[in-house]
Protein backbone atom coordinates (compact mmCIF):
# COMPACT_ATOMS: atom_id res chain seq x y z
CA UNK A 1 0.00 0.00 0.00
CA UNK A 2 2.64 2.51 0.75
CA UNK A 3 4.04 2.18 -2.80
CA UNK A 4 0.24 3.79 -3.88
CA UNK A 5 0.68 6.56 -1.27
CA UNK A 6 2.96 9.03 -3.04
CA UNK A 7 0.43 9.01 -5.74
CA UNK A 8 -2.39 9.83 -2.75
CA UNK A 9 -0.38 12.69 -1.30
CA UNK A 10 0.03 14.34 -5.44
CA UNK A 11 -3.58 14.15 -5.51
CA UNK A 12 -4.15 15.68 -2.05
CA UNK A 13 -2.37 18.59 -3.85
CA UNK A 14 -3.87 18.62 -6.94
CA UNK A 15 -7.37 19.00 -4.74
CA UNK A 16 -6.14 22.05 -3.10
CA UNK A 17 -6.29 23.97 -5.88
CA UNK A 18 -9.66 22.50 -6.79
CA UNK A 19 -11.12 23.19 -3.56
CA UNK A 20 -9.40 26.63 -4.13
CA UNK A 21 -11.41 27.22 -7.16
CA UNK A 22 -14.66 26.11 -5.86
CA UNK A 23 -14.57 28.18 -3.03
CA UNK A 24 -14.18 31.52 -5.33
CA UNK A 25 -16.92 30.08 -7.74
CA UNK A 26 -19.29 29.39 -4.38
CA UNK A 27 -18.69 32.85 -3.28
CA UNK A 28 -18.93 34.50 -6.49
CA UNK A 29 -22.43 32.77 -6.72
CA UNK A 30 -23.70 33.65 -3.18
CA UNK A 31 -23.05 37.15 -3.86
CA UNK A 32 -24.95 37.62 -6.70
CA UNK A 33 -27.72 35.02 -5.38
CA UNK A 34 -28.00 38.11 -2.82
CA UNK A 35 -27.92 41.09 -4.95
CA UNK A 36 -24.86 41.55 -3.45
CA UNK A 37 -21.88 43.32 -5.31
CA UNK A 38 -18.79 41.51 -5.78
CA UNK A 39 -16.01 41.99 -3.12
CA UNK A 40 -12.53 43.80 -4.43
CA UNK A 41 -9.39 41.81 -4.57
CA UNK A 42 -7.81 43.63 -1.89
CA UNK A 43 -8.45 43.11 1.85
CA UNK A 44 -8.29 45.28 4.00
CA UNK A 45 -8.75 45.63 8.15
CA UNK A 46 -10.30 48.52 9.83
CA UNK A 47 -9.40 50.36 12.40
CA UNK A 48 -9.50 47.55 15.31
CA UNK A 49 -7.26 45.47 13.51
CA UNK A 50 -10.62 43.22 12.30
CA UNK A 51 -11.42 41.61 9.00
CA UNK A 52 -14.37 42.01 7.78
CA UNK A 53 -16.78 39.36 8.62
CA UNK A 54 -18.50 37.72 5.64
CA UNK A 55 -15.91 37.53 3.02
CA UNK A 56 -14.42 33.83 3.40
CA UNK A 57 -11.29 32.85 5.51
CA UNK A 58 -8.54 31.35 3.24
CA UNK A 59 -5.32 30.34 3.67
CA UNK A 60 -2.91 28.42 1.40
CA UNK A 61 0.38 28.17 3.52
CA UNK A 62 3.53 25.70 3.74
CA UNK A 63 5.53 24.77 7.12
CA UNK A 64 9.01 24.41 5.47
CA UNK A 65 9.47 23.27 9.39
CA UNK A 66 7.48 20.38 9.93
CA UNK A 67 7.58 17.18 12.03
CA UNK A 68 5.82 14.09 12.89
CA UNK A 69 6.51 10.48 15.20
CA UNK A 70 8.07 9.24 12.01
CA UNK A 71 10.67 12.38 11.90
CA UNK A 72 10.75 15.81 9.65
CA UNK A 73 9.83 17.13 7.18
CA UNK A 74 7.85 19.93 5.23
CA UNK A 75 3.63 20.08 4.62
CA UNK A 76 1.64 22.54 2.32
CA UNK A 77 -2.26 23.16 4.17
CA UNK A 78 -4.90 24.75 2.37
CA UNK A 79 -7.79 26.24 5.14
CA UNK A 80 -11.41 27.51 4.31
CA UNK A 81 -14.24 29.06 6.71
CA UNK A 82 -17.67 27.13 7.06
CA UNK A 83 -19.42 29.66 8.84
CA UNK A 84 -19.96 33.67 8.13
CA UNK A 85 -18.47 34.79 11.41
CA UNK A 86 -15.33 32.23 11.26
CA UNK A 87 -15.42 30.49 14.40
CA UNK A 88 -15.34 27.07 12.11
CA UNK A 89 -13.03 26.35 9.34
CA UNK A 90 -11.94 22.90 7.44
CA UNK A 91 -8.41 22.44 7.20
CA UNK A 92 -6.65 20.00 4.20
CA UNK A 93 -2.90 19.25 5.40
CA UNK A 94 -0.24 17.29 3.53
CA UNK A 95 2.97 16.24 5.04
CA UNK A 96 6.35 14.22 4.14
CA UNK A 97 8.61 13.60 6.36
CA UNK A 98 12.06 11.45 6.56
CA UNK A 99 13.56 9.82 9.47
CA UNK A 100 17.36 9.59 9.16
CA UNK A 101 18.76 6.36 11.35
CA UNK A 102 21.39 4.04 10.88
CA UNK A 103 20.84 0.48 11.29
CA UNK A 104 22.62 -1.38 13.91
CA UNK A 105 23.79 -4.49 11.49
CA UNK A 106 24.35 -2.91 7.97
CA UNK A 107 25.69 0.21 9.41
CA UNK A 108 23.32 2.24 6.55
CA UNK A 109 21.63 5.06 6.90
CA UNK A 110 18.12 4.91 5.37
CA UNK A 111 15.14 7.21 5.58
CA UNK A 112 11.90 5.54 6.28
CA UNK A 113 9.45 8.17 4.29
CA UNK A 114 5.84 8.47 5.50
CA UNK A 115 3.22 10.44 3.90
CA UNK A 116 0.40 11.85 5.44
CA UNK A 117 -3.19 13.44 4.90
CA UNK A 118 -4.85 15.01 7.77
CA UNK A 119 -8.30 16.60 7.04
CA UNK A 120 -9.86 18.19 10.47
CA UNK A 121 -11.45 20.99 11.86
CA UNK A 122 -10.38 24.06 13.43
CA UNK A 123 -12.33 25.59 15.61
CA UNK A 124 -11.65 29.36 16.76
CA UNK A 125 -13.04 30.63 19.93
CA UNK A 126 -13.01 34.26 19.28
CA UNK A 127 -13.25 33.94 15.32
CA UNK A 128 -10.70 33.53 12.85
CA UNK A 129 -10.99 37.11 12.10
CA UNK A 130 -8.27 38.76 13.63
CA UNK A 131 -4.70 39.28 14.35
CA UNK A 132 -3.98 36.94 16.60
CA UNK A 133 -5.97 33.84 17.21
CA UNK A 134 -6.13 30.72 19.13
CA UNK A 135 -7.48 27.16 17.48
CA UNK A 136 -8.29 23.51 18.48
CA UNK A 137 -9.91 20.69 16.23
CA UNK A 138 -9.82 16.99 15.82
CA UNK A 139 -8.43 15.86 12.66
CA UNK A 140 -7.91 12.24 10.86
CA UNK A 141 -4.87 11.05 10.23
CA UNK A 142 -3.98 8.71 7.51
CA UNK A 143 -0.07 7.66 6.43
CA UNK A 144 1.61 5.46 4.31
CA UNK A 145 5.60 4.38 3.90
CA UNK A 146 8.29 2.65 4.93
CA UNK A 147 9.94 1.79 8.45
CA UNK A 148 13.17 -0.39 8.45
CA UNK A 149 13.17 -2.41 11.92
CA UNK A 150 16.38 -4.48 13.37
CA UNK A 151 15.45 -7.82 12.98
CA UNK A 152 17.95 -9.34 16.31
CA UNK A 153 16.50 -12.66 15.16
CA UNK A 154 18.05 -13.09 11.94
CA UNK A 155 20.88 -9.96 12.83
CA UNK A 156 19.70 -8.08 9.88
CA UNK A 157 17.21 -5.34 9.24
CA UNK A 158 14.03 -5.56 7.55
CA UNK A 159 12.24 -2.97 5.11
CA UNK A 160 8.55 -3.04 5.71
CA UNK A 161 5.43 -1.18 4.27
CA UNK A 162 3.79 1.43 7.35
CA UNK A 163 0.47 2.27 7.09
CA UNK A 164 -1.29 4.11 9.98
CA UNK A 165 -4.86 5.20 10.13
CA UNK A 166 -5.98 7.69 13.92
CA UNK A 167 -7.34 10.56 14.74
CA UNK A 168 -5.48 13.59 16.59
CA UNK A 169 -5.99 17.11 18.36
CA UNK A 170 -4.40 19.53 17.75
CA UNK A 171 -3.61 23.38 19.32
CA UNK A 172 -2.74 26.71 16.68
CA UNK A 173 -1.88 29.85 16.72
CA UNK A 174 -2.50 32.22 14.13
CA UNK A 175 -1.01 35.16 13.61
CA UNK A 176 -2.08 37.94 10.29
CA UNK A 177 -0.08 40.59 10.52
CA UNK A 178 -1.35 41.81 7.69
CA UNK A 179 -4.01 41.41 5.15
CA UNK A 180 -2.49 38.75 3.13
CA UNK A 181 0.20 37.26 5.57
CA UNK A 182 -0.15 34.37 7.67
CA UNK A 183 1.90 32.62 9.98
CA UNK A 184 0.94 30.13 12.28
CA UNK A 185 2.62 27.68 14.67
CA UNK A 186 0.99 24.48 15.57
CA UNK A 187 0.92 21.38 17.71
CA UNK A 188 -1.02 18.03 18.31
CA UNK A 189 -1.39 15.03 19.83
CA UNK A 190 -3.08 11.50 19.03
CA UNK A 191 -2.96 7.82 18.67
CA UNK A 192 -3.53 4.99 15.66
CA UNK A 193 -6.82 2.85 15.35
CA UNK A 194 -4.51 1.28 12.56
CA UNK A 195 -1.13 0.85 13.00
CA UNK A 196 0.12 -1.74 10.65
CA UNK A 197 3.46 -2.65 9.54
CA UNK A 198 3.68 -5.36 7.08
CA UNK A 199 0.37 -5.86 7.31
CA UNK A 200 0.33 -7.22 10.84
CA UNK A 201 -1.71 -4.56 12.86
CA UNK A 202 1.08 -3.50 15.20
CA UNK A 203 -1.45 -2.07 18.50
CA UNK A 204 -2.09 1.26 19.76
CA UNK A 205 0.52 3.69 18.76
CA UNK A 206 0.76 7.54 19.19
CA UNK A 207 0.51 10.39 16.91
CA UNK A 208 1.73 13.90 16.96
CA UNK A 209 2.69 16.41 14.76
CA UNK A 210 3.53 20.48 14.43
CA UNK A 211 5.27 23.11 12.84
CA UNK A 212 5.88 26.53 11.82
CA UNK A 213 3.26 27.59 8.85
CA UNK A 214 3.88 30.50 6.60
CA UNK A 215 1.20 30.90 4.14
CA UNK A 216 -1.08 33.46 1.91
CA UNK A 217 -4.61 35.02 3.11
CA UNK A 218 -7.07 36.00 -0.32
Amino acid sequence: MARYFPGIFVAALLSFSTAIAQTDDDDKADNSKNGNKEMPTGIHMNESGQFPVGRKYKVLAVAPMQFTENGVGLAVSYEHSIDKHGIVTYILPAIATLNSTTSSFSNKRHQDPMFYFMPGLKFYPTSCYGKIKYALGPSLVIGAGQQRVDDYYYSNDQLYDKFVFGIMLNNSINFTPSAHIYLGIEFGLGFTYLNRLNGVNDGIAGLTQGGLKIGYRF
